[in-house]
């Protein structure tokens, strides 16, 4: 696998959150080293609450949208605030117009969406993405449910 970093573009905590996917690098504990808990002490189980397709939750879902790079998650914000399917050829015009690239093709959009995968893949406890591409009507889809959480957790698209 081969990961690319644009340092003029990425922000750090973009490019650590990339990274960190990437490897499958559980988030680093809290300064004060705080766990979650559930009331007896114990750490609370990551999978307490998984009522959305896929094993996802709230809690997953925004691990998952803090671990995106910048373009990857400006891309699920316009996809999960137009969910549940958005064709792929808008997604790449809103990009390419986010970006400042004309005639952005699906090949650059691709390399930005890759750290979709690497994040998704890092969270424990998911049994698939939480968006998925249907190249044969060209649309991403994506679960209502799963979408108002991710709405919510990266805010609206850009208007750029």
């Amino acid at each position: 696998m081969q990961i690319m970093l644009d340092t003029d573009r990425d922000s750090y905590e973009g490019a650590l959150a990339t990274v960190r996917a990437a490897f499958g690098v559980k988030d680093p504990p809290s300064k004060d080293g705080a766990k979650a808990e559930n009331g007896n002490g114990e750490g609370k189980a990551d999978d307490d609450d998984d009522y959305l397709p896929g094993k996802w939750n709230r809690k997953r879902l925004t691990k998952f949208g803090n671990w995106l790079a910048n373009d990857a998650a400006e891309a699920v914000r316009y996809i999960a605030n137009n969910a549940p399917a958005v064709p792929i050829d808008d997604t790449i015009a809103h990009m390419g117009k986010h970006l400042g690239i004309k005639g952005m093709t699906g090949q650059q959009m691709g390399g930005r969406m890759a750290s979709i995968g690497f994040s998704w893949k890092a969270i424990p406890g998911v049994s698939g993405p939480p968006l998925d591409t249907d190249y044969k009507h060209r649309m991403y889809r994506m679960d209502e449910g799963i979408a108002a959480v991710l709405a919510e957790v990266l805010g609206p698209p850009s208007s750029t």
